[in-house]
């Protein structure tokens, strides 16, 4: 019936855990949305965001809390996204973020309002050696895309970011302009 596979796709393109778009469904959005770009020359951003210390947060609490984390983690940035774009669950504690239209000041909006909401659920992480709460990374690339950009090619570049981030002590995030 016609509800069944409305229910299957639905099923097809949500991540299970966080009811977030997961991969396959990031794909299609992504073609859309930068196509669009590429036509109105119009800029995106891409960010990616992991949980800091994940694993000791499931060493010390066990898989089911880290779960709930992970819902939670998962909420706050798609309130944050909401009504700018959308937001994937990458893949184990990983999130995109894609936001068309974008610029600077929406994006610093956007991820300081994650950073925020984070500190202030104040979720205890005690054997994390950044904080004893826990806490987010995230990297961002925000650029009007070229006639042979796509989303591999921008997450590469937010993944970068969020790399240089990771090596000088995690818990904050930078947006990179191309």
């Amino acid at each position: 019936s016609e509800l069944n596979a409305e229910a299957a796709k639905e099923k097809s393109e949500r991540d299970a855990l966080t009811g977030l778009l997961n991969r396959y469904a990031m794909q299609k959005s992504a073609e859309t949305m930068f196509a669009q770009a590429k036509e109105n020359q119009t800029k995106i951003v891409i960010g990616i965001l992991d949980i800091d210390c994940f694993k000791q947060y499931n060493d010390t609490y066990g898989h089911l809390q880290g779960d709930e984390v992970l819902k939670r983690v998962a909420n706050i940035i798609y309130d944050a996204v909401h009504g700018y774009g959308e937001v994937v669950r990458f893949g184990g504690d990983e999130f995109v973020i894609m936001i068309p239209n974008a610029n600077l000041n929406v994006t610093d909006r956007i991820a300081e309002k994650i950073t925020n909401e984070i500190l202030e659920s104040a979720i205890e992480n005690k054997n994390s050696h950044v904080s004893k709460n826990l806490t987010v990374s995230h990297g961002y690339y925000l650029a009007a895309p070229k006639d042979n950009d796509d989303i591999e090619g921008f997450i590469d570049k937010a993944d970068t970011v969020l790399y240089e981030i990771k090596k000088h002590g995690r818990n904050r995030y930078r947006i990179k302009e191309g």
